[in-house]
């Protein structure tokens, strides 16, 4: 009940962790429900969680998903082009209202 009550109050740097893991593996259920609190009010997480679904729902798509991860894996971005990476994941999880004609 203690690492219960820990995990619902784990930062949102495990929570990151947790949401990174919950993808390829299963968590606990005491970390699955601290997952799901921490969702209830942290904007920063859930974006972080949309982005890695979107992420990995892209990388689905592409026959060379393997090789861009192992390229991936030793890339050395310059903060102009992580910071465009950035603004589209953030464009993408955030997309435009439609217009009702209002």
């Amino acid at each position: 009940m203690i690492d219960f009550i820990r995990q619902l109050n784990a930062p949102c740097r495990d929570m990151t962790e947790y949401v990174s893991r919950s993808l390829d593996s299963e968590l606990t259920r005491s970390q699955r429900a601290a997952v799901q609190v921490h969702m209830l009010y942290c904007r920063a997480c859930r974006r972080y969680r949309a982005q890695v679904r979107m992420l990995r729902a892209l990388l689905a798509e592409r026959p060379d998903a393997p090789e861009i991860l192992a390229e991936a894996a030793n890339l050395h971005l310059d903060p102009a082009t992580k910071d465009r990476i950035i603004a589209l994941l953030r464009e993408r999880s955030n997309p435009p209202k439609p217009d009702n004609g209002q």
